[in-house]
């Protein structure tokens, strides 16, 4: 990808206008035989003498059509020396005699940035399922990132900004039919998720496993079930359009829709959905396999994450409009029930909760409360969710899961006060 700037300047014995003339005369002496060389630029009137007039002469640039795995594998190989204007943009262990003298343009650069974006999303699994309908109505099963996060939206606004002119540019007729900048980077990411997810998804699944994922689809989607079961298989191959009549296939897109802007409902510019893990009393200690952990649910404020609103405080709350202090929560009720229902498949304690009308908590065995420390904590963490964990639980570098057990010889003599008096032994106790 080339690009060149040219400018005019009135001293020095060589200006950049010289450079691109024989940048000019160079591409030209390799170009088609049939090609038309460049007018040559006229004097204007009025202009500092010996100054030229500036025009821009179409050209055609050849490239090469690579498929988005391809096309995500090379972008993402671009290193930081690149993307600060250095010639050996490559990594080394991918690095040819011919890459190592290459140059990257700015519309390469910024599909670089582009692409690590769209490995950042697939990395925190900020992706849904979903249904594209076209402007001829026919309906497709793809992969779409989720923008909910402000943070992540705003990475998103940014890349949006900074896209060059140049990569709105290729195959077009007429200036005007350029798609707008946000609209070719939905286009980018969307296709960079949906290729690496169909593609990881059949590299995990061999062919002995694809009866029970069909047998798996066959009850997990009861109504509409001949729609459903065909979504399901479009998002895993390579076949995207959906065969399907008329009336269930809008059923499906409307399903699919609805489910969709549950999960946008949870987006807050201000406030997200917080999971607080607490330890059991000590007095619950001595029934080990009837310990009850609580996940306590809240509203926790973006900026400041000690701003904590219980849920029993957000069902108190009448209408719909929450406020605390100085900020306000909109339509709070439903935004805790989207929030919690997006991830109940995750921890059945919390599916199990959303069984009452005004879910405040879950209750986890020791097992489950150990996979929300090492599994589902973590994940709800990365995907923009509050995580609270124990003290005890952060301070130790989250090494496992136990109970501190204080231990005494039956042999050991003991004072009246009923502390050790064994040589050199803890006070406290030994563990």
């Amino acid at each position: 990808a080339l690009q060149n700037n040219a400018s005019v300047q009135g001293n020095g014995t060589r200006t950049r206008q010289d450079n691109l003339q024989d940048l000019q005369d160079n591409v030209e002496a390799h170009a088609d035989a049939n090609a038309q060389r460049p007018e040559e630029a006229s004097t204007t009137s009025g202009t500092t003498s010996g100054a030229a007039e500036i025009q821009l002469t179409p050209w055609q640039v050849t490239g090469v059509k690579l498929p988005g795995q391809a096309a995500l594998e090379l972008l993402s190989q671009f290193t930081e020396e690149a993307l600060r204007g250095g010639a050996a943009g490559v990594h080394p262990a991918n690095r040819t005699n011919t890459l190592h003298y290459l140059r990257p343009g700015p519309d390469l650069i910024y599909w670089s940035h582009a692409a690590k974006f769209a490995l950042e999303l697939l990395i925190g699994q900020h992706y849904v399922p979903g249904v594209y309908a076209d402007a001829a109505g026919q309906f497709s099963a793809l992969w779409q990132p989720t923008l909910n996060e402000p943070y992540i939206l705003e990475r998103f606004d940014q890349l949006v900004m900074h896209m060059p002119p140049i990569c709105r540019a290729y195959n077009l007729d007429a200036p005007a039919q350029a798609l707008s900048a946000r609209t070719l980077l939905e286009d980018f990411m969307t296709s960079m998720v949906d290729m690496s997810v169909r593609g990881w998804s059949n590299l995990m699944r061999s062919p002995a496993t694809a009866p029970a994922a069909n047998a798996d689809a066959n009850g997990l989607l009861d109504a509409g079930k001949l729609a459903g079961q065909q979504w399901l298989r479009r998002l895993r191959t390579g076949e995207r359009r959906l065969d399907l009549p008329p009336q269930p296939a809008h059923q499906l897109y409307q399903d699919v829709t609805n489910w969709l802007e549950q999960l946008h409902a949870t987006g807050d510019a201000n406030f997200r959905i917080g999971f607080a893990l607490e330890t059991p009393e000590e007095t619950q200690l001595t029934d080990l396999e009837h310990l009850r952990w609580k996940l306590a649910y809240y509203l926790q404020a973006r900026d400041n994450p000690s701003l904590l609103i219980p849920a029993r405080q957000v069902w108190q709350n009448k209408g719909n409009v929450l406020k605390i202090n100085s900020r306000r929560i909109d339509h709070p009720q439903e935004r805790l029930l989207a929030g919690l229902g997006a991830v109940s498949h995750l921890l059945s304690p919390i599916e199990r909760s959303l069984r009452k009308v005004q879910p405040e908590a879950a209750y986890l065995s020791t097992d489950e409360a150990h996979q929300f420390l090492r599994e589902v904590g973590p994940l709800l963490a990365t995907s923009g969710y509050g995580v609270i964990f124990p003290e005890w639980w952060r301070t130790r570098g989250r090494t496992q899961l136990g109970l501190h057990l204080h231990l005494r010889s039956p042999f050991e003599p003991e004072d009246d006060n009923g502390l050790d008096l064994l040589p050199g032994a803890r006070r406290s106790g030994q563990r």
